[in-house]
Parts: C-alpha cells; sequence; structure tokens
C-alpha cells in the first residue's frame, strides 16, 4: 500500500477517529464526577 493511500484512508476515516476520542472524554469526565471522593490524610506530632 502506498503512502498516499495510507495517508488518504487516515483522513477519510479521522472524524471517526475524533469522535471516538470525544465520546471516551466525556464517558469519562461524567462518570469520575458522579463518584464520590476519597480522602485520607493523617498526621503524627511527636513532642520530646
Amino acid at each position: 500500500m502506498e503512502l498516499r493511500n495510507i495517508g488518504r484512508t487516515f483522513w477519510k476515516w479521522l472524524w471517526l477517529i475524533v469522535l471516538g476520542a470525544v465520546v471516551a472524554g466525556g464517558v469519562t469526565f461524567f462518570i469520575s464526577s458522579r463518584s464520590t471522593p476519597i480522602y485520607r490524610a493523617s498526621t503524627q506530632i511527636l513532642i520530646q
């Protein structure tokens, strides 16, 4: 396959690649924004 044909095929399906990335990003944002954040912290002070 020639490089020109590969480039033409990539350019033809570029909209599908971009759409997939946008949908995946949107789903990831939606899931992470609805989850409850979990924080844990601890400290210890030693006085001698």
